[in-house]
Formats: structure tokens, C-alpha cells, sequence
């Protein structure tokens, strides 16, 4: 039987240095996706050597003051929220490219050109996973987090469901946070229950972090 090139064996993907990597046509890629395509950079590398950074510098201490608000973390392709638990993952070891995907078509194109090409594949959206599963060495990384569409809906009816079911809906975009959310609902004359952006950094679900005071009301809870 013919041999498997190297990063083609089963379960075995395509991540540098590999001899594979190098040919990877990301130029393609690029193409497809209306030149979103960049280089994966540490959003600390003003601090870190490896990039030409330097600790003294203005711009690290100005770049380090800003991951005290989670909002620039997230706002970030390379930013994360969390550093793991018990040293499941390090965000010093990130993805060799980023896809700032806008449209389903970017979507669509990553995840195709990913799977033509072996390709370990990450998807991100704030950086909020305590698991790190937003992050890989050697990977390719879809990044979803501009995809901030709010659309509002009269009478939304499910797929495979009776007409008779409409109700009020709101379909959101996968970037789209709860501080995004609530002032378009408010513009639009109605609730939506959801999180606490503000508690939730620091505080767990039954403590607020994830309550609204209209749950008091409805006497819902959600995690």
C-alpha cells in the first residue's frame, strides 16, 4: 500500500513543521475570504522580545493596562479572558494564522479550506473558555467575533412547528454580547433576558453573575 505523506496519517493534521505546512497555498485562502486572512500575533508583543517588544516600553504598559478590561481582551483575534484551569492550555502558544471572518461565505471558506488541506482548525469568539478550546498551537483560527447582525422577529416560527406558534424572536450574530444586545432591544420596545456582562467577570451564577433583575419577575434562572 502507498504510504501517507507526512500530516496526512489518520488523526494527524497538517501544523508546522511539518513539510506539508509549507505548502499550504494560504494565498488561496486569502482570496476567498476578501483578504481577512492574517498572521496570528501575540496582542501582548510590544512586551515580548520574540516580537521586537520590550517590558520598558510605553506600548507594554499601555497594552498591559488594557487587558484589565476584558472587553479589549475580547475585541482582540489573539486576546483571551482566562488562562486555563490547572494548566490545560497556554495562551502563549497561538494559532499561526487568523480568518476575521464577516460573513457566512468567510465561514464557509475557512472550514472548507481547512478540511482540504488537514488543517487544525480553532474557532473563537471572545476567549471566554476556561478549557482553551478557542486556542491551538499550528492551527488555523476562525475568528467570529464581527459578526455583530441583531435581527428582530414579530412572529418567529421554528422549523417544523405550527403557525400557530409565532412569537416574538430576536436572531443574533455570533459576535453579538449582551452589551451589544440590550440597547437594541430597548430601541426596538422590548426585554431580553440574559447575562450580567458586569458581575459575570468575577461573580457565579447564583451570586448575580449571570441574573438580570427581571428574572425576579419571570422566577427564570438559567446557566
Amino acid at each position: 500500500a502507498e504510504a501517507k505523506a507526512e500530516g496526512e496519517g489518520e488523526g494527524c493534521r497538517c501544523v508546522p513543521p511539518m513539510p506539508c505546512w509549507q505548502a499550504v497555498p494560504w494565498a488561496s485562502l486569502n482570496r476567498s475570504v476578501e483578504g481577512r486572512l492574517t498572521r496570528s500575533e501575540d496582542e501582548l508583543a510590544s512586551c515580548l522580545s520574540q516580537y521586537g517588544g520590550s517590558l520598558s516600553s510605553s506600548e507594554c504598559a499601555k497594552d498591559l493596562e488594557s487587558t484589565d478590561d476584558e472587553f479589549w481582551l475580547s475585541s482582540k483575534p489573539n486576546g483571551y479572558q482566562h488562562t486555563g484551569l490547572f494548566n490545560v492550555w497556554n495562551t502563549s502558544r497561538i494559532s499561526e494564522f487568523s480568518v476575521l471572518a464577516e460573513t457566512e461565505a468567510d465561514f464557509q471558506a475557512t472550514v472548507k479550506f481547512a478540511h482540504d488541506h488537514n488543517l487544525r482548525l480553532v474557532v473563537k469568539n471572545t476567549g471566554h473558555d476556561w478549557y482553551g478550546r478557542s486556542t491551538a498551537p499550528g492551527s488555523l483560527l476562525l475568528w467570529t467575533h464581527l459578526r455583530k447582525n441583531i435581527t428582530f422577529h414579530e412572529s418567529f416560527v421554528a422549523e417544523g412547528c405550527d403557525a400557530s406558534t409565532a412569537h416574538d424572536a430576536v436572531r443574533v450574530g455570533s459576535g453579538v454580547q449582551f452589551m451589544d444586545l440590550y440597547p437594541a432591544a430597548l430601541q426596538e420596545g422590548r426585554i431580553v433576558m440574559g447575562g450580567h456582562l458586569r458581575l459575570r467577570r468575577r461573580r457565579g451564577m447564583l451570586d448575580g453573575g449571570l441574573l438580570r433583575p427581571i428574572h425576579k419577575e419571570v422566577r427564570q434562572r438559567r446557566d
